[in-house]
């Protein structure tokens, strides 16, 4: 059940870093 929580935290951190990366890459552009 732990290693479960651990993967999810690991795997929304990686999802917000490419959110924020996303997000920084559109605001240049835009």
């Amino acid at each position: 059940m732990a290693q479960a929580v651990k993967f999810i935290k690991k795997f929304a951190n990686k999802k917000t870093k490419l959110f924020k990366l996303g997000f920084k890459i559109i605001g240049v552009s835009a």
